[in-house]
């Protein structure tokens, strides 16, 4: 039986669906602000934003009621020329006395490299593995010398 190529392979053709995604997402937010508000009580706010070539995740406390309920607002407009590329960030601090914000910052090419390497690596096993097989099943093939 004859190993299937590389091209052939669903993993394979996940990944490049996965990097056309994360490349189209980030070519975008080079010249656009897209974020998604998600109320989730009456004083936190989740927000997640993609621009300037980063993702990122904000998650704000309010000392007094933001809305009265539950609620998903999403945008998206065109942003001018980004200066510089977003760096990995974490932030925890308080806006004004109850009020606080956490902000977490992930570039693009930090994203791209956590898919990239663990589907590589993927791919590679399954290689190495299935040209194990038929090193294997050749040797059985072999007569022995009796």
């Amino acid at each position: 039986m004859t190993r299937r190529p590389l091209y052939r392979w669903k993993s394979f053709w996940f990944g490049v669906f996965v990097l056309g995604f994360l490349g189209w997402g980030w070519a975008r937010s080079l010249d656009h602000n897209e974020f998604a508000n998600l109320t989730v009580s009456q004083s936190k706010v989740w927000t997640v934003t993609s621009r300037e070539g980063g993702v990122f995740y904000i998650h704000q406390t309010y000392r007094h009621t933001v809305t009265p309920s539950p609620r998903l607002e999403c945008r998206s407009y065109t942003i001018g020329e980004v200066e510089s590329p977003p760096r990995i960030m974490f932030s925890h601090r308080e806006v004004i006395p109850g009020e606080w914000r956490m902000e977490i910052v992930i570039p693009y090419w930090l994203l791209t490299l956590l898919f990239l390497f663990p589907w590589s690596a993927f791919l590679a096993w399954r290689w190495r593995r299935l040209t194990r097989g038929r090193l294997n099943e050749r040797a059985s093939q072999i007569p022995s010398g009796e």
